[in-house]
């Protein structure tokens, strides 16, 4: 009698054990479904945020383009907000942040947004930042998360980055280049982006006149090297070529042109002046190596020397009869780089 009383307390005590483990298992695959809904949500979520903020900035960076190169930043900023106004129409509402105007230097795609006032260097573009949340919590139309709910956690902000800038033409068609390049810093010290024209001596109230070879330098920066484009060639023949012809086919900021410094290109070419160019601007000028383009230069050739201490004199200008055959100073649409 005892013992069957003991086995059937070890029996109710399985089936205790049992129950209280299978209301455990059932807590965890129920945990585990709504946690998979609010993964899948927030995923759904995250992409909504991310294409409500590519717009925006793409918007607000479009607003830059009438009037550059003296940006309308409070117009960029007032068109950002209204193009995430009008992402807004359905639930879950979307919120700004923040939107930040200024300059976004390509060829540092970590860095962050350069403010207004800066004086713009080759590789900066005017860019709209703008980064886009949901509602907060507890405003209509917040999105909610069934597992945070569920375990009483507060609720926790999603939201997406997107930088966009507008930037001028980056290609130069054939033909269009003089196989000299100059580097970013003979660029930046003469010509003034954020004017889009070349920089004024003050003593005669025009622009500097350069003589650009690889005898002559300004300060610590060299001011050109000849170029052979995207083959690397040395001889004479060929660069007379090039002088001739003009680089053989389209080239674009990003793409790669060897530099020749040991070259003596000029010999009997001949070297028309005045003559409209543009020249390839690189990052620097070191050594015999493929190095990218940074940017294209608009010069007037006034003369050249051909022998000894070989160079081209001129000097950077504005408006030029290069540019409309090389889309060099044509505005692009805007385009997103975060």
């Amino acid at each position: 009698m005892r013992t069957h009383s003991i086995g059937k307390r070890v029996q109710l005590r399985q089936r205790a054990s049992a129950g209280m483990l299978s209301a455990l298992m059932a807590a965890v695959l129920v945990s585990a479904g709504v946690l998979a809904l609010d993964l899948g949500k927030l995923w759904a979520l995250h992409g909504e945020l991310q294409n409500a903020a590519d717009a925006a900035a793409l918007a607000g960076a479009g607003a830059l383009e009438p009037a550059y190169p003296r940006p309308d930043w409070s117009r960029a900023r007032t068109l950002a907000a209204l193009a995430v106004s009008l992402n807004s129409a359905a639930a879950p509402k979307l919120a700004v942040e923040r939107i930040q105007t200024g300059y976004w230097n390509l060829a540092e795609p970590r860095a962050s947004l350069r403010p207004n006032g800066i004086t713009p260097g080759a590789n900066d573009r005017p860019a709209v930042m703008v980064t886009v949340s949901h509602a907060p919590a507890g405003q209509p139309g917040a999105p909610g998360r069934l597992l945070a709910s569920l375990l009483a956690m507060v609720h926790i902000p999603a939201s997406a980055t997107a930088v966009a800038v507008i930037a001028v033409a980056d290609h130069a068609a054939a033909g269009t280049l003089f196989p000299l390049a100059i580097p970013a810093c003979l660029y930046d010290a003469y010509w003034d982006s954020a004017d889009a024209r070349p920089r004024t001596d003050p003593a005669t109230g025009r622009p500097f006149v350069l003589k650009i070879g690889a005898s002559y330098r300004y300060g610590a920066c060299p001011s050109g090297q000849w170029t052979s484009f995207e083959t690397d060639a040395q001889g004479t023949a060929q660069l007379r070529e090039l002088i001739a012809r003009g680089n053989p086919t389209g080239v674009s900021t990003g793409d790669s042109i060897w530099i020749q410094p040991r070259a003596s290109g000029l010999g009997n070419a001949a070297v028309a002046a005045p003559a409209d160019v543009l020249l390839p601007v690189v990052a620097g000028l070191d050594g015999h190596r493929a190095i990218p383009i940074v940017a294209f230069a608009p010069f007037r050739i006034t003369g050249a020397a051909t022998r000894g201490r070989q160079y081209i004199e001129g000097h950077f200008m504005a408006a030029d009869s290069a540019r409309p055959r090389a889309s060099g100073d044509a505005l692009a649409s805007p385009a997103l780089v975060r």
